[in-house]
């Protein structure tokens, strides 16, 4: 479902820590209100903190390259995912996100809880259908 690589220290595959979907929930749900490009109005998103990937492989970089199953990718500072709670969502409203809704994994920020994220930037590093994590 997700896989991470780059400056990581904890791996399961050869250059990389890859993970299903009771993997990534194992450690552990968080959930959070929000808006989104995707979806109209306030919404509960369930999914896991994305510091808490970032902790469970032992990333050490500073810059974090995600890329969507359309092979569109952005560059995300890694300070973002510790300094607000940044969510690789895997459901919204209760029900697990597919392809066609932006799934398996969605990156939400809680853009609705902190002024300095309502930027145009902010819609773009909202990347949907995440399939990979590089930390470099």
């Amino acid at each position: 479902m997700l896989s991470v690589k780059g400056q990581i220290s904890n791996t399961n595959a050869p250059g990389q820590a890859d993970f299903d979907r009771a993997m990534l929930e194992a450690l552990g749900i968080s959930s959070i209100e929000a808006t989104s490009p995707w979806s109209d109005g306030r919404r509960k998103f369930h999914g896991v903190l994305a510091r808490d990937v970032m902790l469970a492989v032992g990333a050490q970089g500073q810059l974090i390259t995600d890329t969507g199953q359309d092979d569109y990718s952005v560059d995300i500072p890694a300070s973002d995912f510790m300094r607000y709670p940044v969510l690789l969502a895997l459901q919204i409203d209760g029900k697990y996100l597919q392809l066609r809704n932006q799934g398996p994994v969605l990156i939400v920020y809680p853009r609705d809880d902190y002024a300095e994220l309502v930027t145009p930037t902010l819609t773009r590093k909202s990347v949907g259908m995440l399939r990979e994590i590089n930390v470099r």
